[in-house]
């Protein structure tokens, strides 16, 4: 990370501490747990609301006494000839730090003013430079410190830089939640799943349409990080609203208490059985299950915007799975259809709106045996004898898998995303059917495939995935070589002679495509994989397009319009306003 950006260790700022759990447990238990867990909770909104240097600068000053702001200074000439942003907080340091307070820390008789003192606030900060350190080693430990190998680094590698790029991770736009999670919910996953309105209300007791007028209240109402608005009552919140009940639900559904926070990431351990070695990486199950937190005496705070925002978008589904654990892999299956039409409706309406050059063909079966369909394309665009086959997937990786091994996540993404057998059978998913897809537009296999496909001489593949760090450094690199060795396996013998020129894999997340959906207007997709997969980059088509002068994003419109649709209801729903 440090590639990037300057980040501020504890030892460049006080020459007396040392990075260390001890050093960490004598420090933190000297603070208020609830206030310190607030403190946690505004960074992280800040960071996630705008993570530049500004924002940076606003929390080092709301935190450190003229003696930090000294010694900065002195830093900062420093670093000034390398030109990069000075760092003090970064995501994943923040819920790192949020796991220790709950571990050391006690509500003191003050809770809600210990940080209107200094010296507290310093404590914190000093605190929060130690927990940077602890998160650096459960992410990347030190078994890289001393690899020669760069294949075995790599290995090594490719499950922290997944971690250390969640941990910058930034929640996304309002309108793109509103957006997506009303529309997937509302018209696709509930014509794959017709009982998921019904199951979704005998769970929670609200309706999907209340659930997310309730999260749109929330994230509109209390997500301004650099204001104390962010803290709310939990039992006075609803008050002032039509329907209380609804917002009373909403809160006891995503909140949990201290001691529930305790026992969700420490499960019941005390102080004395933890150690900086035995303890491993955070899990953030209870956080995204539960993103806020509540105090006994009601006030309350979102810990974190992606872990919120991610409920709208994944929760509902694992609420049906915890109600009808019987039948999840129906569930998932579901999901999985729903995904596929939703990304197949944003490809269509890329080309239903202009005379663009290219043609779209969308979720078509070419071959069946026996009942079976032995090849069906989710979808790909055409133009002259250039064709983008695009492949969906929706599969979610056990945040247990991400490790330091190396093997454990390598072998997670071949089991989602690739080719592996078990008991001699095979199983092909992902890279693995655009493989076997691309093999029988090779062969002619069918005369509607022949027909289709028939002026085609080059083949670019695109996977697009849910998962948004799909497109991570070293798991595209992964995901390239699982795609290389099975297309050589084949059609290597049957395209000796180059009757199709195959372009390397691209990784195309869920919230790029809706990017593209309108960005596409002022260019051809086409022309953009093409220049993107002759660039040889290993970095994602994300990162190769923000740094790009000849494309760029925009906002999607149909997302947009859907989310002011969110927010009406909301204001009608809430307060009885209609106007805006």
């Amino acid at each position: 990370m440090s590639q990037f950006n300057s980040y501020i260790s504890v030892d460049m700022m006080y020459k007396d501490l040392h990075p260390g759990l001890d050093q960490l447990r004598e420090l933190v238990s000297q603070l208020s747990c609830s206030d310190a867990l607030f403190w946690c909770a505004r960074i992280n909104l800040a960071l996630s609301s705008n993570g530049n240097e500004s924002v940076q600068m606003q929390l080092f000053d709301m935190l450190t006494s003229s003696k930090e702001k000294y010694w900065l200074k002195k830093i900062s000439r420093k670093l000034s000839k390398e030109r990069k942003p000075i760092i003090f907080f970064f995501r994943g340091q923040i819920l790192e730090l949020m796991r220790w307070i709950v571990l050391f820390c006690h509500d003191h008789p003050n809770d809600g003013v210990t940080f209107d003192i200094e010296e507290n606030r310093v404590i914190f900060f000093k605190c929060a430079l130690i927990a940077s350190d602890l998160w650096s080693n459960q992410t990347y430990g030190s078994i890289l410190d001393d690899e020669k190998d760069i294949s075995v680094a790599k290995e090594f590698a490719r499950a922290p830089f997944r971690r250390a790029l969640e941990a910058g991770k930034h929640a996304p736009e309002l309108f793109i939640t509103f957006g997506r999670g009303w529309n997937f919910y509302k018209k696709y996953f509930s014509k794959h799943f017709p009982t998921f309105h019904d199951d979704f209300m005998r769970d929670t007791q609200m309706t999907f349409e209340e659930y997310m007028i309730c999260f749109s209240a929330f994230a509109v109402s209390f997500m301004d990080p650099l204001v104390n608005r962010i803290v709310f009552d939990i039992n006075t919140v609803g008050d002032t609203t039509l329907i209380p009940e609804q917002i009373d639900k909403f809160v006891k559904m995503e909140s949990q208490s201290l001691d529930e926070l305790y026992g969700s990431l420490w499960n019941e351990k005390s102080d004395a059985e933890v150690t900086e070695i035995t303890v491993g990486p955070l899990n953030t199950l209870s956080l995204r299950n539960k993103p806020i937190y509540s105090k006994p005496d009601g006030r309350s705070v979102i810990l974190d915007p992606v872990f919120f925002h991610e409920r709208v978008l994944v929760s509902p589904i694992f609420q049906l799975i915890r109600l009808n654990s019987f039948n999840h892999n129906e569930i998932f299956s579901a999901f999985g259809n729903a995904f596929e039409d939703y990304c197949c409706d944003i490809l269509k309406r890329m080309y239903s709106t202009t005379t663009r050059e290219n043609n779209l063909i969308r979720q078509k079966e070419y071959l069946r045996r026996d009942g079976q369909t032995l090849l069906q394309i989710d979808a790909a665009i055409l133009r002259e004898k250039t064709a983008v086959i695009l492949e969906m997937k929706s599969s979610f990786l056990r945040e247990s898998e991400i490790n330091l091994d190396g093997v454990s996540y390598a072998e997670e993404l071949r089991m989602k995303y690739s080719s592996t057998k078990k008991n001699g059978i095979e199983k092909v998913k992902g890279v693995g059917q655009l493989s076997r897809t691309i093999k029988h537009i090779l062969k002619k296999n069918n005369d509607v495939l022949a027909k289709d496909f028939n002026e085609i001489q080059e083949i670019i593949p695109v996977l697009v995935g849910h998962d948004s760090l799909l497109d991570a450094p070293l798991t595209i690199e992964l995901l390239r070589e699982e795609f290389q060795i099975l297309i050589e396996q084949d059609i290597g013998q049957i395209n000796r002679e180059g009757l199709l020129n195959i372009y390397s894999l691209t990784i195309l997340t869920i919230d790029d495509l809706e990017y593209l959906e309108d960005s596409t207007q002022h260019f051809n997709i086409i022309d953009l994989l093409k220049d993107y997969s002759r660039s040889s980059t290993v970095d994602s088509l994300h990162n190769y397009i923000v740094g790009s002068k000849k494309y760029g994003y925009y906002a999607n419109s149909h997302l947009v319009n859907t989310s002011s649709e969110i927010l009406k209801k909301t204001r009608e729903l809430l307060f009885n306003q209609t106007d805006y």
